[in-house]
């Protein structure tokens, strides 16, 4: 995943009385940077014209801020000031903004804050309505001690959401009431992509640890009881080759995983001829069936299907797929490999069957995670990583296609790819140009 985190500080803006904007991580995958920074320079500009002090006019038809009426600052009567529409500026804001008034009263919350605490769109309820202890104690302290407070906090409502708040108490109070700004940032998906991380760093180097050790303990019998022994020197360093294929396997789908994670959010720019590669692909793995005794039976399409491809990436998908049906389907069964349409138009599946034991439907869900396997011990048997359908679905998320799982215990599995495409009648393998 390519999401990132960009932070911008707090800032002090123009004014005596150093009214703030406060800022936070947003994620990029939703918000963009130039749209963050516009935000940015937009509330700067409102809040300090809003919370700065009054300043004299060269021709006196200008409010000072202070002495604006809330109707005035929140835009629903015309206002001489630049901006008129103070409430619409902070709903655009990609964090939210709360300012409370007198008596604990909340003056105005912008469209973020209505949307992570369910608060309505009319001013004037009390504080407790934000219904987060954590929160209204913050606010409490920092009106008692008029020092301003941050901190992080989750809110539990169904699934948890992660949040960093800052309040900030203004001394002296506006003449309009204002007498204290709360900003709070949803940093959930940025905490969400932080665990995974973890998560993908301490799977990969149990993986990396684990033939490593294997490799370290056959040196050591080499070294000591097995020297001098051919026979038990064959066997030992037969060994040694499966861990370092294994080791070398696992090192190169992670820089693959890597490489396509880069390039996710890049469409690819060049046609392909789907029919081509696919039976590219099939051909290239007939030996690898023929060693497990497993025939590959592949439906013909007369059609031409063309589609908009990185064409290394996709021959690593279908290549992964096919793989894996001839490892787990069973030796002496059959892989099938079939062109299926959809009811959307422009749509083309290709589906690869297997005759095998079957996926469990508690593990359908999870199968394209990093590291997942549903029988660790045969994975690593069959010379497995646990990345192999994680590099899938990212090549199939770059290819703005998506990946279909169906499996039945006993009776074996199917995983199809759906595709944007482009059909010819033609019989000639030219590609046609497909808008992805």
């Amino acid at each position: 995943m390519s999401n990132f985190s960009i932070r911008y500080a707090v800032l002090p803006a123009a004014g005596s009385c150093g009214a703030w904007l406060i800022g936070g991580a947003a994620d990029v995958g939703a918000v963009s940077m130039a749209a963050i920074i516009a935000a940015g320079a937009v509330a700067g500009s409102l809040v300090a014209h809003w919370f700065g002090p009054a300043r004299a006019t060269p021709t006196g038809n200008h409010k000072a801020p202070d002495s604006l009426s809330g109707d005035e600052l929140l835009g629903r009567v015309p206002s001489s000031r630049p901006f008129e529409r103070l409430a619409d500026a902070l709903d655009s804001l990609p964090i939210g903004m709360l300012v409370i008034g007198p008596s604990q009263t909340i003056l105005h919350a912008n469209g973020m804050m209505r949307s992570i605490f369910g608060l309505s769109d009319q001013p004037g309820y009390p504080v407790e309505t934000l219904r987060s202890s954590r929160l209204l104690e913050a606010i409490s302290k920092s009106a008692a001690s008029g020092i301003p407070a941050t901190f992080e906090m989750v809110l539990s409502r169904g699934s948890d959401t992660y949040l960093n708040a800052y309040v900030r108490p203004l001394d002296p109070a506006r003449n309009d009431g204002a007498s204290m700004i709360v900003s709070i940032e949803d940093v959930t998906q940025a905490r969400q992509a932080d665990e995974v991380h973890r998560d993908f760093v301490a799977n990969a180097s149990h993986e990396l640890k684990t033939p490593l050790a294997v490799i370290s303990g056959l040196i050591e019998t080499l070294q000591g009881p097995a020297r001098g022994d051919p026979v038990g020197t064959e066997r030992f360093l037969g060994r040694l080759a499966t861990q370092t294929r294994r080791m070398t396997g696992l090192i190169d789908d992670l820089m693959s995983l890597n490489r396509i994670e880069m390039n996710e959010r890049v469409l690819p720019s060049a046609p392909e001829e789907l029919t081509v590669l696919v039976n590219e692909v099939i051909d290239s793995l007939r030996p690898v069936a023929d060693a497990s005794d497993v025939e590959l039976l592949v439906d013909t399409f007369p059609r031409s299907v063309s589609v908009m491809a990185e064409r290394e990436e996709l021959s690593q998908l279908f290549a992964n797929l096919i793989d894996n049906a001839i490892k787990y389907g069973g030796i002496g069964k059959n892989v099938q490999i079939a062109w299926r349409r959809s009811d959307e138009p422009g749509q083309i599946g290709v589906a690869v069957t297997d005759q095998g034991p079957g996926i469990a439907r508690e593990h359908l869900p999870r199968l394209t995670e990093r590291f997942y396997r549903v029988d660790i011990g045969r994975s690593r048997e069959k010379g497995g990583t646990g990345l192999g359908l994680a590099i899938c679905k990212h090549i199939v998320n770059r290819h703005r296609g998506r990946l279909e799982i169906e499996s039945t215990i006993g009776e074996g599995s199917r995983f199809t790819v759906w595709l944007p495409c482009r059909f010819s009648d033609r019989k000639s393998t030219d590609a046609t140009r497909v808008s992805a």
